[in-house]
């Protein structure tokens, strides 16, 4: 396992950390903490991705940067058209990282 490399079901576990529905001033106040730790993690996945896709594609040139954005786009399109349950944020990053992790995508 890959230290630099956070896990992609990692999003969808802190999905459903920042769901408990107490009332309570702790409760709130651990939510607020759960939901920063789920943009620090949703920002972890973005750099994964932003360093595989830039190693992957630093001898490409022009035209297949263009075609590698249309396929990325067309999945990206695809799979908020599924209307997963974890809503489109999630899916897309998923997308991102199984997309960016198959080296027969470059």
């Amino acid at each position: 396992m890959n230290p630099d490399r956070p896990e992609s079901s990692s999003a969808d576990d802190s999905r459903h950390e920042t769901s408990g529905g107490e009332a309570s001033g702790h409760a709130e106040a651990s939510g607020s903490q759960d939901v920063t730790m789920s943009e620090a993690k949703v920002s972890s996945h973005v750099d994964y991705i932003k360093r595989l896709f830039v190693e992957r594609t630093e001898n490409y040139g022009i035209p297949l940067l263009e075609r590698l954005y249309t396929r990325i786009m067309k999945g990206i399109f695809e799979t908020k058209d599924k209307g997963v349950e974890d809503g489109p944020r999630y899916s897309i990053l998923r997308f991102l990282v199984k997309f960016a992790e198959n080296t027969a995508n470059f």
